[in-house]
């Protein structure tokens, strides 16, 4: 079973794709239908699946009113408080839903992104970092990332030497030759 069910509407497919992109480069295991019946209610293994998560991202936007599924899966994490919710458009989850607030994802999507994977991090564990320049490019994020980040300077730095040696040995060899 995943560990994070999403919840949204057909319509938001494409950044709900780019969501699950970056949830999976981060070590998440995820559910979520490619091709969800935006007005149906849970079917039988959205239910088994939505049971079964750890946590549970309601997706809303505009698409989703009328959205029985969308409604259902979000009431079901909040009863069982492991609901996150998500605007992907500004639009705010309905005032029945018991949850008020929405990470935003309209103004920019690399710090909802970023908001997003710390939340999941405050409510099941796993990754946590404030480096929010991974988020989007799908590179995990991890306490780890600057360590490899020298690691990588160094390497670049010992590489340029290298290569600068090479150059003057080769002038000199030329040099000498003639």
């Amino acid at each position: 079973m995943a560990d994070i069910f999403i919840s949204y509407a057909r319509k938001d497919r494409d950044k709900i794709d780019l969501l699950a992109r970056t949830l999976e480069a981060n070590g998440y295991s995820l559910w979520w239908s490619r091709n969800p019946d935006s007005h149906a209610g849970l079917s039988e293994d959205m239910e088994r699946e939505l049971t079964a998560a750890n946590l549970v991202i309601a997706c809303w936007s505009k698409n989703v009113s009328g959205s029985q599924a969308v409604a259902d899966a979000a009431t079901r994490g909040a009863d069982t408080d492991k609901l996150i919710a998500i605007s992907l458009d500004g639009t705010e989850p309905p005032a029945d839903f018991k949850h008020t607030d929405a990470i935003d994802f309209r103004a920019d999507e690399k710090i909802g992104h970023a908001a997003l994977l710390r939340m999941i991090n405050s409510k099941i564990g796993g990754v946590a970092s404030g480096d929010d320049s991974a988020v989007l490019t799908g590179a995990p994020l991890s306490p780890h990332d600057e360590s490899a980040g020298k690691r990588l300077l160094h390497l670049a730095i010992g590489a340029g030497i290298a290569i600068i040696c090479v150059v003057i040995a080769y002038t000199f060899w030329l040099t000498a030759a003639e």
